[in-house]
Parts: structure tokens; sequence; C-alpha cells
């Protein structure tokens, strides 16, 4: 069972999970948020799929666009990161995104902003004011753009 009030980061050998690192600099991540009313059944399982995911080599030839993965458990609720090499790779990042909706089909009764899709399965970019692209619904991105 992960501790509240805890952050667990799980990255490639040499890669520190800071923004500011040359690895890291350019990308983007994933954030999955899961509601605290939610947190205690789902938080540990998810966690479970994405760090198996991640270390199992599940997103083919994107893999390599993955730095690492980071959960922080907090009261208010807790998120998970999947951190990307590149923010700007669009092929990569919405692979992953689609890889990453797969397991996490069973987080669907709670709707993101589109109200369709995955409760806070998003992808953000630093570089870019932390803009979001989108959500997936069905294996699809929604379409949802907050610019």
């Amino acid at each position: 069972m992960l501790h509240n009030t805890c952050d667990y980061n799980v990255f490639k050998e040499n890669i520190q999970p800071m923004w500011e690192v040359p690895e890291n600099a350019n990308g983007g991540r994933w954030l999955i948020t899961i509601d605290k009313s939610r947190h205690h059944d789902l938080l540990d399982a998810v966690w479970l799929e994405v760090l198996l995911a991640v270390i199992g080599d599940q997103f083919g030839k994107y893999t390599d666009d993955i730095c690492g993965i980071v959960v922080n458990i907090r009261n208010k609720g807790s998120k998970i990161s999947i951190w990307t090499t590149n923010a700007s790779n669009d092929e990569s990042n919405l692979k992953i995104g689609y890889y990453l909706s797969s397991p996490l089909l069973f987080l669907r009764e709670v709707t993101c902003l589109c109200g369709k899709g995955l409760q806070g399965l998003f992808f953000f970019s630093p570089v870019e004011t932390l803009q979001l692209i989108g959500c997936f619904y069905e294996g699809k991105l929604c379409g949802y753009n907050e610019g």
C-alpha cells in the first residue's frame, strides 16, 4: 500500500526526476488524477498497472520516449505522471496515451472535462505553460483542447 503524503519515482538509469535536467527539459507528461473519494480503492491498482506497463515495455517502440513515472499521494487527491522525452513528438505522445488508456478503462465512470473520457488522463507540456491537449475516450483522443 502506498503511503499518504509520499512521492515515489521510477526513472531510467541516469535520469533524475527534475524538469531541469537535459533528458526532461523538452519533455511533457501524461497525468492521471485520482480524486480523493476514489483514492483508496484505485491508487494502488492504477500505480501498479502503470509501473508494470513501463517496466514491461508495453509501449512498444515508444518505450524509449518515456523517461520515468511519478506518483504523488495527497489527502486532497493523488496524481500519477508518465514523463516523456519530447513534448513536441505528437505521434509518440499520443501512442503512449493510447497505450495508457487501455489498462485504465476501469476509471471510465468518472469523466474528464469533455464529459466522455477517462477522468484525469491528460497530456501536459511544461515548456508550453502546461497546455492540455486532450484525454482519451474509447481508445481515441477526445479532441478536448484548452489553449
